[in-house]
């Protein structure tokens, strides 16, 4: 607009074997409500979507490079993210690698169009180096619920940028992630959920952090949910979550809620 000067321009191209994507996206300058000292980034994207990609049921390649002239500064990110069905049991792994110097604002969420992928990093003013891995196993067909497995480690620059929801409370990303020295975690985590009955569905999430170069218990987290949906608008969510602390010494936490959400 007039006042930032920020855009967005994006060229896609669909074929039958694969979606293409290119944009150029211009941030803002800021203004004197909201300042920003990389007055001047710019930033490119290039994301290709697979269609038939053999037996996988996903294959999607991002690129991201962003480049502040003012500071002569950038960053840049590359993710594969791909899923493919084993028998009864669904892999799904992505993998990135991330380097950047001032990086203001490289990210790749659900929200942003121009994306479409599911991680999030948002490198604030860090300069960050290194590479990730997050891989699910789904257990679905084997345990005749929803179960999954899942995997998830860092280079220690990268840890702290990542915004995945691995159990419902999130306690090791509240409690421990932001801590300096568990900033190269691996993350272990079993999660599902069992629909009871039309009304009531159950779940259940177990978590284990250490740090990915040195191996100290960073602790464990336990959760358990509870949905019923009392009418057709109306449903009733109770929580329990419980931390249990190793080498990281912040203590034990027990966290919990009641929720009552009515939908008009």
């Amino acid at each position: 607009d007039d006042t930032t000067g920020a855009f967005n321009i994006e060229v896609g191209y669909s074929m039958d074997a694969a979606d293409l994507m290119f944009a150029i996206v211009k941030e803002a300058e800021g203004t004197d409500e909201t300042p920003t000292v990389d007055a001047d980034t710019d930033r490119m994207v290039f994301d290709v979507n697979v269609k038939e990609a053999g037996p996988m049921t996903k294959l999607n390649f991002t690129y991201v490079m962003e480049d502040n002239e003012v500071t002569e500064e950038g960053a840049s990110l590359m993710l594969l993210d791909a899923a493919a069905p084993i028998g009864p049991v669904t892999f799904d792994v992505q993998y990135g690698t991330f380097s950047g110097t001032n990086a203001n604002a490289l990210s790749t969420t659900e929200e942003d169009d121009y994306f479409g992928t599911a991680v999030g990093i948002n490198a604030g003013d860090l300069d960050a180096e290194g590479d990730f891995m997050l891989i699910t196993i789904g257990l679905d067909e084997l345990a005749g619920f929803d179960l999954n497995l899942s995997y998830f480690s860092a280079s220690e620059d990268l840890y702290p940028l990542w915004e995945e929801d691995y159990a419902p409370y999130q306690i090791i990303q509240d409690e421990v992630q932001p801590h300096e020295s568990s900033r190269d975690m691996t993350v272990i985590g079993l999660t599902g959920s069992y629909a009871y009955n039309d009304k009531l569905t159950l779940g259940a999430a177990f978590v284990m952090a250490e740090t990915t170069e040195d191996g100290d218990d960073l602790g464990s987290e336990f959760d358990l949910t509870a949905t019923y949906k009392i009418a057709d608008n109306v449903t009733y969510k109770a929580a329990y979550g419980s931390y249990s602390e190793g080498d990281f010494a912040i203590g034990d936490i027990t966290k919990y809620f009641n929720r009552l959400t009515v939908t008009f």
